[in-house]
Formats: C-alpha cells, structure tokens, sequence
C-alpha cells in the first residue's frame, strides 16, 4: 500500500528514539531536484534530530537518495511515500469529511508502525497542513506548519489561473482548523500574517524563504560589463509580467535583458519581441536549475523585475546574496517589512519610470558598491534572525 525507501543508512535499532522528526511535504522532492533547490539541512536546520522520517503524499514522488542526504544532512534518514488513493488523489481527498479522513490516516499510520517522533513538521497549510496535525494528535507530539504565499482578493480574481482557483477553494475548509490545531505555525513572509485568523497569530513566526547563504559562491564584483546586463529570474506569469521592462530597453543603448524562467506570459513576451526586432537585447534562456543560476548570476549588472504579488522571493534573495543591485516596482514591494532597510531602485511600474532608472543605472548615477555592501549585510541579518523559529 506504501512504497517504503528504507536506505541503509539507516540503522533503526541504533538510534536514539527521543531525536526523531517526522516531515509533512505535498511536494515533489524529485521536482525540487530538477530545479536545483535541495538546500542543505533543510529538514534538520539545527541539527536536533537523529532520524528524519519523511511522509510524502505527493503519489509516485521518487527522490535520489543524494538529495534526500543533502535535506537531512548528518541525520539519519527514511523516505516514505503514501499510496492511499483517498489521500493522494488531488480531487477526491479535499471532498471527504474531516471524520473520515481521520479514520484514513489513523489506518495508514497503524500500518506504517512507525517510532514516536518529537515533532511533525508540515511544509505547506490548508490539506496537507490538516493531515499533518491529525498525525501530530495520533502521536501526542508538537506540530509546525509552514505558508509560503499570501492571497488577497485582488490576486486571487486577477491573477490566479482557474485551476489555482480551484484549489484554493478546496483548501479552505481545511486551513482555519490547521492553524488551530498546529503549535507554531510559520510564514516566509511577514504579509502572510494578515491571511491567519487573530486567535491563532499568537503561534506565528517569520522564517523567511529556506535559502543556505554558503550556497552563494561568487559575489558580483561592480557594475563593468562595455553592455550593461539586466537579468530576470521567475515564472512568466500574470502579476509578474516583464512587458513594462520589456519596452523601457528597447530604445536604450548598450542594454540587455536575460530572461530565465518560462511559463503562459513567454508567447505574450516572444511576440513583443519580434514585433520590435528585439531578439539580440532580450535573451530567452527559458528554465535552467538554480544550480547553474546561481554560478551564472554574478556574470549581471543588476536583477530587475515587475512584482503585483506581496512577496519576498528566493530570487530577490539570491539576487541580494549574489550583490546584485534590485530594481523592482515599489507597489506592492515597497510596503512589505523584508523591504524596509533594503535599498532599491525603485520605480513607479510604468515604462517611463524603468527607463529613467535603468539610465540612471546604466550612466552610474548611483552609489552602487555601498548599496550592495548594505544589502548584503541587512539580508544576512534577515536571514539569520529568521531562520532561528524553524526546528
């Protein structure tokens, strides 16, 4: 019924029972792979645990036992992925009532007989954040959830695709009752706090997006390059549309664009390209894993992008780790927490204002070499001070 991965480095009769940490993931590890985001002990961040037990119920998800090394590192670890239909089909599970869902996984833990873990830590709320809290409850132990996006009115009719929509939907029931139930529950943005319900922010700590600063090997040294290079990093998507950056560049000289990502707004972008004869500024590379992203990053001049989401993105982050200078439209961003001590060069989001900066930009109107130092230091202090909530 459960396809067990049970690597040999795990020596079940020779650990000791007290450190054990029982991970919660709807995610595919093996897609986190592909993207290059195993981020090293990502699931033992302090090192508190002798054995990590991983519950994916995410069907048929099969990650390498390097990768699965690298999340868990020192630690021991086992890789379990759930089977039952009623809990890994993606329509039929957000239908049952929460009665039976409890009997479901009640079953499938009396069957898995696994040791009593310290904590059960979910990555995600809504379903999986539910599931996890009634596993938390079968073990008398502690549970952590973790939210990664936040979701107003205006995002979710303007720019949520229908099949997001859906989901989000589905989810509902479940989210309230899972920040109930949970007893801490964490958010990588501090704009997530307005989408939990007062009598449960108590339990909320900012953990920002899961990002190893040692994974950064190369700092960008100064704005040099004869062609001064922007670089986009992200999903094409509605709210992260590049159009306005698009034709702010195109009557630039000796500016460039590379884009790295793909998604439903690339025919959209390749068809403004064409239409301006812009193929030698606009450099489509579409998606490449953030391993080599990382390497390449340092080659740019600065990150620019255009945000209608309220976030704090790995990609602002790496581009901060990396050095280099952000230009971002200033709403929604400017109004966020994570952004308050950052220096950025903002712009109002139209045409007009990209080009003023990214002239600026590209002219050295800007103290650059002292806005990279103070950014490096305010996210490493971001970084530092958040990471602490998560066990």
């Amino acid at each position: 019924m459960d396809n067990i991965i049970d690597f040999k480095s795990v020596k079940i009769n020779t650990l000791n029972f007290n450190m054990i940490k029982l991970i919660i993931i709807n995610q595919s590890i093996k897609e986190w792979q592909l993207k290059g985001e195993i981020h090293k002990g990502y699931f033992n961040p302090k090192k508190n645990y002798k054995l990590i037990i991983i519950l994916s119920f995410k069907s048929n998800d099969q990650p390498s036992y390097k990768a699965l090394k690298i999340l868990c590192e020192k630690s021991k670890f086992k890789f379990i992925n759930i089977k039952n239909f009623f809990l890994t089909n993606n329509y039929i599970r957000y239908l049952l009532p929460k009665f039976l869902l409890k009997v479901i996984i009640k079953r499938e833990l009396k069957i898995l007989n696994l040791k009593k873990p310290q904590l059960v830590r979910c990555i995600g709320d809504g379903f999986i954040g539910y599931i996890s809290t009634i596993i938390a409850g079968f073990y008398s132990c502690k549970s952590t959830i973790s939210i990664h996006r936040y979701i107003s009115l205006k995002i979710f009719f303007k720019y949520l695709s229908i099949k997001e929509k859906i989901f989000f939907l589905l989810d509902l029931r479940f989210k309230n009752e899972c920040h109930r139930r949970t007893n801490k529950i964490l958010a990588v943005y501090s704009k997530i706090s307005e989408n939990i319900a007062p009598n449960n922010k108590h339990k909320l700590k900012i953990s920002l997006n899961n990002f190893n600063p040692v994974d950064i090997r190369k700092i960008n040294k100064a704005h040099k390059n004869k062609i001064t290079k922007l670089v986009f990093v992200g999903r094409l998507i509605k709210g992260k549309s590049i159009t306005n950056i698009i034709h702010a560049i195109k009557d630039i000289d000796n500016v460039s664009l590379t884009v790295f990502g793909d998604g439903p707004e690339m025919v959209k972008i390749i068809t403004i390209i064409n239409t301006l004869k812009l193929q030698k500024k606009i450099i489509l590379r579409g998606f490449v894993s953030n391993t080599i992203l990382r390497e390449e990053l340092v080659q740019y001049d600065a990150f620019t992008a255009k945000h209608e989401f309220y976030e704090f993105p790995k990609t602002i982050i790496e581009a901060l780790l990396t050095g280099l200078p952000i230009i971002l439209n200033s709403k929604p961003s400017k109004t966020l927490q994570e952004f308050k001590n950052l220096k950025i060069l903002w712009t109002d989001g139209s045409i007009d204002s990209y080009k003023k900066i990214i002239t600026n930009f590209k002219n050295e109107y800007y103290d650059i070499e002292s806005q990279k130092r103070s950014n490096l230091r305010c996210i490493n202090k971001l970084l530092r001070e958040s990471n602490k909530f998560d066990d």
